[in-house]
């Protein structure tokens, strides 16, 4: 996107296994005005087959089309950083995903964290609990309404401390 947010480029939407991705411009009339980028899956792997050493290469191969190219220094704003980026991106999930095409990397974790968190509300609410029946079967609470009660006649003042007297006027 520019900086004020409309689209800039588009891509054909990369499904798991594929081998070829193309980038490119985007406007409102008509996708695919203008190749930004081509990605290519160089050598046979899969997912994270890339890791494996053997004998082929195995990498994503971007190409940039001669229309691509522009005369300026490569910044975010240049499409072919942004391209390039968004390759890597890409072939990260594509490592990642699970057979269904979902990311499931941390999915042990959010279940751990869901169950634990439960697990200390549910504590707390017993204890909680169970400290309010243990005081109404001691007579605690009887005690400590008396105990505040006392508290409060002691520590706050019974009549202001200053008493101001009413301006007369004549």
């Amino acid at each position: 996107k520019n900086p004020n947010g409309t689209a800039v480029a588009a891509t054909q939407l990369f499904r798991m296994g594929q081998d070829m991705v193309n980038l490119t411009t985007y406007s409102d009339e008509q996708v695919g005005e203008k190749l930004i980028a081509v990605a290519q899956r160089s050598g046979h792997w899969k997912r994270d087959q890339w890791r494996q050493c053997t004998g082929n290469p195995r990498a994503w191969d971007v190409t940039f089309p001669e229309e691509a190219k522009m005369q300026t220094v490569a910044t975010v704003q240049d499409l072919r950083v942004a391209a390039a980026a968004v390759i890597t991106m890409m072939a990260f999930r594509d490592e990642e995903a699970g057979s269904d095409g979902f990311q499931h990397v941390g999915q042990s974790q959010m279940y751990w964290s869901l169950f634990s968190s439960f697990f200390m509300v549910v504590s707390i609410a017993v204890v909680f609990v169970g400290s309010l029946v243990l005081c109404k079967s001691y007579g605690i609470d009887k005690k400590l309404r008396r105990l505040f009660f006392r508290l409060e006649q002691v520590v706050l003042p019974k009549r202001p401390a200053m008493l101001r007297r009413p301006t007369l006027r004549p």
